[in-house]
């Protein structure tokens, strides 16, 4: 029975590059683990850590008779340990200087990391990065703009009409034009009498920022950005247990 040794050249949290090595791994195992979610762009676990494709530099295979490490020989006479120089090591095993060890990388790792959507989101901000948008803006932008569609959404999902109409009595004034601000208050005053839940405050900065990041193109600080995000966290969770709710 084969053997397989895995070797990835990776990039930790704060890009540094680090090399790390697993040994006497089955074939299923390999596949499974370390090869299809390689392929597919999904994190997967290597020697004890989290590693993302994204950030691996390179990957090698290889196999063997035997899965112990220390009975693999390396041509200056050591065995393969944890002191060896892993760069050592793969230039040893690559180059065929290693009795009965084989390279198999592209056995298991069939094409490189499928893209993913990220990637699109880079390409999209990149294009557009003439206008002095920036990450701040397409982050508050996406959670901005999820607030309204999820009260939508709820609001459908529970039967409460959100037209001119049904605004205007809820807040018990005329309204020309409901806004969103307009139909999250009534949203939150028909949750309130109907099953008691209290939605969170839409906060006057909120409000403000809505308008100057969706309509004029506001690039927020990253604090604010951080508020946005947070307070969109937090609403999508109380609708979420609305929801859930009878």
């Amino acid at each position: 029975m084969p053997y397989y040794h895995v070797f990835i050249t990776y990039r930790n949290k704060n890009g540094r590059p680090r090399k790390a090595g697993t040994f006497g791994w089955s074939e299923a195992f390999v596949k499974e683990k370390i090869a299809i979610p390689y392929v597919k762009n999904k994190p997967f676990m290597f020697g004890g850590i989290v590693v993302h494709p994204s950030s691996i530099d390179a990957i090698d295979i290889f196999e063997s008779e035997v899965w112990e490490a220390k009975k693999i020989i390396l041509p200056n006479g050591n065995p393969v340990s944890d002191k060896e120089n892993p760069d050592y090591i793969v230039n040893c095993f690559r180059s065929g200087k290693v009795k009965g060890v084989e390279p198999c990388t592209w056995d298991f790792i069939t094409s490189p990391p499928e893209e993913k959507e990220p990637k699109l989101a880079i390409d999209l901000m990149e294009s557009a990065t003439f206008l002095g948008l920036d990450t701040n803006w397409s982050l508050a932008t996406c959670a901005l703009q999820l607030q309204e569609v999820a009260v939508t959404l709820m609001a459908k999902r529970k039967n409460i009409k959100l037209d001119k109409e049904n605004v205007g009595k809820l807040l018990n004034k005329k309204i020309e034009s409901p806004s969103f601000n307009d139909k999250y208050e009534a949203f939150s005053r028909h949750v309130k009498t109907l099953s008691n839940i209290e939605m969170p405050i839409l906060a006057t900065h909120l409000r403000k920022m809505r308008v100057k990041v969706l309509h004029e193109g506001y690039n927020p600080k990253p604090e604010e950005t951080k508020s946005i995000v947070t307070f969109t966290i937090g609403l999508l969770q109380k609708l979420n247990g609305i929801s859930k709710a009878t």
